[in-house]
């Protein structure tokens, strides 16, 4: 376009246009020359780093739960199937845990929506101190916690899972200090006869319904 211009503006031009630079004109030419490139540079890093941080808190809103900032329950299950590809090529043992807050909705409709929240919030800070750096938390949604532990037999994960058990024992949540939080855990270590990481969350899925029909408050294993 600035070609096309320079030709339009010459064609009408009726003068001789002199191309030649005086030592003046470029003088006077060398801020512009200068400042121009460095403003360029600026606004594209400005606008770079802009970019560069909204895909990042996208991303985060694409794999993480909102109010907890664990995994979301899509992102886990796709982190699920890879731990279970893994499994498959290498043998070595992996365990799944799904966790479950006892009377949660008793909770919510006695105390309120805010202690349900809180006691969601306490469970997963409870879960970040109580589980080692390589297991994978995600919320299924609700109350409903799921964890990968790799590398680890289903008796590793129970001891685990009572630990934090323990611990959720001994404390009281805040805006009702007269109530505690139990929870339900039903444990699946995988196996090879599983055809499918689904078969592996459904073993867990059962155990854990198992924990709830003899009373809550327990762990049972697939």
């Amino acid at each position: 376009m600035q070609l096309l211009s320079a030709a339009l503006v010459a064609g009408l031009n009726a003068h001789r246009i002199d191309v030649v630079t005086t030592p003046t004109q470029l003088y006077a030419c060398l801020p512009m020359l200068l400042v121009y490139p460095m403003a360029l540079g600026y606004v594209t890093y400005v606008t770079a780093t802009k970019l560069a941080e909204h895909k990042r808190r996208l991303m985060l809103m694409s794999t993480h739960d909102g109010m907890t900032n664990v995994y979301s329950r899509h992102h886990w299950e796709q982190l699920l199937h890879n731990e279970y590809e893994i499994c498959r090529h290498i043998d070595e043992p992996s365990t799944l845990a799904l966790i479950d807050i006892d009377h949660f909705k008793t909770i919510n409709d006695s105390f309120g929506h805010n202690v349900g929240d809180e006691a969601i919030l306490f469970l997963t800070e409870e879960l970040r101190n109580g589980l080692r750096a390589t297991d994978v938390i995600g919320r299924f949604g609700g109350d409903e916690f799921a964890v990968i532990l790799p590398e680890a037999r289903a008796t590793d994960a129970v001891e685990i899972i009572n630990r934090i058990r323990t611990r959720l024992a001994a404390k009281r949540l805040t805006q009702t200090p007269q109530l505690g939080i139990r929870i339900s855990v039903g444990v699946a270590e995988y196996r090879p006869t599983m055809n499918q990481y689904h078969d592996w969350l459904k073993a867990a899925d059962i155990a854990l319904y198992m924990a709830k029909n003899k009373g809550r408050g327990r762990t049972e294993v697939a």
